[in-house]
């Protein structure tokens, strides 16, 4: 199945996310926001991809495809300016799209990172238009952490002077003594751009300036093997386009 324009959200599919909510309120010891289940975390597959590197192209937007795989992902198809091939990219279908128009040329920047194999990694994409950042998607385990870090110099960082800083407000933890877990606790992530500034649990969407926030996971999760810390962050900024 193939849209035109993508970056619609399909809540049937996903009844969690029918709890997305617009401002993010503080968090107390029964506060929803709290106890709230993350959405997942967004991770990607690009074909070709070469690992280790930053990958970045030039390209038309073609289509978008949704799969319906276990667990099910979303396709972006694109043409390559350099040789006309193609360029897939495949995301985890957790109810965002990323707001691509068809027909349109767009600069992708696609990145990985791994401490430890499928338990931390973190990916990155961003894409690129004539008028600039189109949208930007990151999973890591810290804010401003890995593949966007800020270097002593103050180089570095998020695209626009985004900044991005987790909170624990108090939160008890929601999940307690699993086989794997000692315990995961809901955190908030707070975003900057300049004078603008939204704070947001994960199930959360907020507005900073031209953009729209949503937040799919923010947690600390502490591992029973060594007690290891393991904070886990995964968010999108897409621009909103005005008629």
């Amino acid at each position: 199945m193939t849209r035109q324009v993508s970056g619609r959200l399909r809540v049937f599919m996903f009844p969690a996310i029918l709890g997305l909510v617009l401002v993010a309120a503080g968090c107390g010891g029964d506060d929803p926001n709290c106890r709230a289940a993350d959405r997942g975390r967004i991770s990607f597959i690009m074909a070709p991809f070469v690992e280790d590197q930053v990958n970045t192209f030039s390209g038309v937007f073609q289509a978008e495809d949704f799969l319906f795989t276990d667990p099910p992902v979303i396709r972006y198809t694109f043409r390559r300016d350099t040789d006309s091939s193609a360029v897939t990219i495949q995301i985890d279908d957790i109810g965002y799209g990323i707001p691509l128009e068809v027909g349109t040329r767009y600069t992708v920047r696609a990145q990985k990172g791994t401490i430890l194999k499928l338990i931390l990694f973190s990916h990155a994409l961003s894409f690129t238009d004539d008028r600039g950042l189109k949208a930007l998607i990151v999973t890591d385990w810290l804010p401003n952490y890995s593949l966007y870090k800020i270097s002593d110099r103050g180089e570095g960082g998020y695209p626009l002077g985004l900044k991005v800083f987790q909170s624990d407000l108090g939160c008890a933890p929601r999940v307690s003594n699993t086989k794997e877990y000692r315990d995961i606790t809901n955190q908030r992530l707070d975003f900057e751009m300049g004078d603008r500034k939204v704070k947001l649990y994960h199930n959360q969407a907020g507005k900073l300036g031209d953009y729209d926030v949503e937040v799919f996971r923010s947690e600390k999760v502490v591992a029973k093997i060594n007690t290891s810390v393991m904070n886990q962050i995964s968010f999108a900024l897409s621009r909103r386009e005005t008629p």
